[in-house]
């Protein structure tokens, strides 16, 4: 099976550089360690945030009656959380005035000691609540729906590859010691997933992930109630030729190709699965000096 078949079934678009990153290790392995049983979010914490999500669901949901639904979306739900993870969840419902009352809601519940506003590009709640549950930090915004249909994204994409998951644990452990993933700096973990989502659609060959978009566009267009969002439907993918490589060679593939990547030329488009020229990019989006697309929006996440 040739190139361009391969990357024609998985709707993906090899990045020029692609074939350079592994020649160094063809001689030698790249071993990682026992440090993904260290970060990963255990089973207990997961438990946890699913019985906060439903006690707040509870408390919400009845308030607004149909057509109202408090979402769970992030690593919780994608398989990617490591410890201590935050639980983030979306309010989705279409009011009239386009209001946000949450805070009125929760406010006097027993079980909630605070809440605070925080401006952002996306407006939250954060909520602080009572023992048992006083480690679970919660984050709410509404109807920011983007979120919840990358969490459905996502959600799919760890199922598909395990290392896939393995990377984000890792990637996302070194980028918060080393200071990289920084809200202050507009850097955050959600654009270290995208990158690897991208190189492992473009950066290797054979591509390890596909382009879900592309290849089942009714389930992943981001269309449609958050509610109805299938996270246990099988995926019928067309069978390509293995990618072999180790999860340790993946993360030297992962810093070689970004240290290759020409930031000033190139956007990455996860929608299409590929890279592209950056001069066709509106002003508004020229100025940052790494474009990678948020699918569902269009703009880049990180904000540098």
């Amino acid at each position: 099976m040739d190139e361009y078949t391969v990357t024609e079934l998985y709707k993906v678009k090899t990045s020029p550089n692609a074939h350079k990153i592994f020649k160094i290790l063809d001689d030698r392995k790249v071993i990682i360690g026992t440090l993904l049983k260290s970060i990963q979010k255990p089973d207990h914490e997961r438990k946890t945030r699913i019985d906060v999500w439903k006690l707040l669901r509870k408390t919400i949901e009845p308030f607004f009656g149909e057509g109202s639904y408090l979402a769970m979306g992030g690593s919780t739900l994608t398989n990617l959380a490591t410890k201590g993870a935050d639980l983030d969840l979306c309010f989705a419902i279409r009011c009239e005035d386009g209001s946000y009352t949450e805070e009125g809601i929760l406010e006097q519940k027993p079980f909630i000691t605070g809440l605070r506003h925080i401006c952002a590009r996306v407006p939250i709640v954060t909520v602080e609540l009572a023992f048992p549950y006083m480690d679970v930090k919660v984050d709410i915004n509404c109807n920011c729906v983007a979120g919840i249909f990358n969490t459905h994204l996502l959600s799919h994409l760890s199922r598909l590859d395990n290392r896939f998951v393995q990377m984000n644990m890792i990637l996302k452990k070194w980028a918060k010691v080393n200071h990289v993933v920084d809200p202050r700096r507009k850097f955050n973990s959600y654009t270290v997933s995208l990158m690897i989502i991208h190189f492992l659609q473009c950066g290797v060959y054979p591509p390890i992930l596909p382009n879900l978009f592309k290849m089942f566009p009714k389930h992943f267009d981001g269309t449609g109630n958050v509610e109805d969002l299938d996270y246990a439907m099988e995926l019928d993918l067309p069978k390509i030729p293995k990618n072999e490589r180790t999860i340790g060679e993946l993360i030297y593939g992962f810093f070689d190709y970004y240290t290759r990547f020409n930031y000033d030329e190139w956007g990455i488009s996860i929608k299409e699965g590929k890279i592209f020229d950056r001069n066709i990019l509106p002003d508004t989006e020229r100025e940052y000096m790494f474009f990678i697309e948020e699918a569902y929006d269009g703009m880049t996440v990180p904000k540098i």
